[in-house]
């Protein structure tokens, strides 16, 4: 569904797309001081923007051609991808204002806006994010295994266009939801990393502390004791849960390792087992394969699969306290596990787990300045998903003009009302 009084444009006519350029392998590198970062295919997310990690973040320290330096918040979208993969097809990304210099990699197209450009570069932005967009270019591609489309394929992508203010209100109704989602990730990550911060001051590095005693090899401030992980929580493992009644729509989401970075489920299942534990928000939650990691939940409630696990703290354990605990153990059996597979955790390992345990009214004292730290940081992790919910389900809605953008610059009086209409329409 289009709006009639919206006019049918070649994105050409506003917008160019130029080619990457193809940077050497060999001048690739991990991250350096004053080293520009080469964006690439992997940074990408389905949900549009990049993520930066150990495993995806690039630098470069050979020669390139300047002109491929990118500006910050220009648009970037992925031209090549793999068939089984060609939802990330057409996905945009903004380079980053972070003051790092960032380069135009090979298979990306970088968006330029002509002098006459009947279209509103914020609103462009969202236009790319689209399911019409994507729609439309998927059908410019070609290819059996890998899929690609071209500058001038994109260029040649017609799409129907409200007025240039009208673009702009709409533009300002999912950027401010947007801006509210990462407002909300970057206190969430400050809260995170002032807890651990103190942790590690207090219970690591032992600031203030004058007086020690070891037990069984372990350094810890006199008075206090070294034990077994299970004097601080209790660990339950995920059961195995049919993957052949894995679905996306029907059942209860069901928690896998890799859906732990994001907190959010992939799948559902309709299985239901009474032997199987229900993990909930600010459960803390490793996976045992490849990467053994700590996470406090902050999605939905979801069945525990197998290969995770959840630790549960004893009556009167901080919940950070345990979060905190198990990060070096954890690091240290997945530093130390060799061979060429996928490294694995297993009850073994955690039962071996050891860390210091102070006296009781320390323990109080840290729980009382830290828990509440992150449960505000979970909290704010589960708001950004419903915020991000109802942006998502309202981008093609407004892109298709379905729901109309009222004249005004008051938050609050375009997100309620369109939030209403997106009820009333359906999602």
């Amino acid at each position: 569904m289009t709006s009639h009084d919206w006019a049918e444009v070649r994105l050409g006519d506003s917008i160019s797309v130029s080619h990457g350029w193809p940077f050497k392998g060999a001048e690739f590198c991990d991250p350096v001081n004053g080293l520009p970062i080469v964006i690439n295919i992997g940074n990408f997310q389905y949900t549009g923007g990049f993520r930066f990690d150990s495993t995806t973040v690039r630098a470069y320290s050979g020669e390139y051609p300047r002109e491929y330096e990118l500006k910050p918040n220009e648009i970037l979208l992925v031209m090549t991808c793999q068939t089984q993969g060609g939802e990330i097809l057409g996905i945009p990304g903004r380079v980053p204002d972070d003051g790092r210099l960032y380069l135009h990699n090979q298979r990306l197209g970088r968006i330029g806006f002509r002098p006459e450009a009947q279209l509103d570069p914020e609103f462009a932005y969202w236009l790319f994010r689209s399911h019409q967009f994507n729609s439309a270019l998927y059908r410019t591609a070609s290819g059996s295994k890998i899929m690609h489309t071209s500058p001038s394929r994109i260029e040649d992508v017609r799409m129907s266009l409200p007025s240039f203010e009208e673009q702009r209100r709409i533009a300002f109704v999912l950027s401010t939801l947007d801006d509210k989602i990462d407002s909300n990730r970057r206190l969430a990550t400050l809260l995170e990393e002032t807890a651990a911060a103190i942790f590690k001051a207090r219970f690591v590095d032992f600031v203030g502390v004058e007086e020690f005693e070891e037990h069984d090899t372990v350094r810890v401030p006199k008075g206090w004791q070294v034990g077994s992980i299970y004097e601080l929580a209790d660990v339950t493992y995920g059961r195995p849960f049919k993957s052949s009644l894995f679905n996306d729509t029907e059942g209860t989401p069901l928690i896998r390792i890799r859906d732990l970075p994001a907190n959010r489920p992939s799948v559902v299942t309709p299985e239901v087992r009474t032997d199987a534990r229900m993990i909930g928000r600010g459960d803390i939650v490793v996976g045992m394969d490849g990467e053994f990691r700590a996470y406090v939940w902050s999605g939905p409630d979801s069945w525990l699969n197998q290969r995770v696990c959840v630790f549960d703290p004893r009556d009167g354990i901080s919940p950070t306290f345990v979060l905190e605990s198990i990060k070096r153990p954890l690091a240290f059996f997945e530093a130390t596990k060799g061979g060429t597979t996928v490294i694995h955790l297993g009850k073994r390992d955690i039962d071996s787990f050891v860390v210091p345990v102070p006296p009781s009214h320390v323990m109080r004292d840290f729980g009382e300045i830290a828990d509440p730290m992150v449960e505000l940081a979970t909290n704010l992790k589960w708001e950004s998903r419903g915020l991000a919910g109802l942006r998502d389900a309202l981008l093609p809605k407004l892109i298709s003009g379905e729901i109309r953008v009222p004249d005004t610059a008051d938050p609050e009086e375009v997100i309620g009302p369109a939030a209403e209409q997106l009820v009333g329409v359906g999602t």
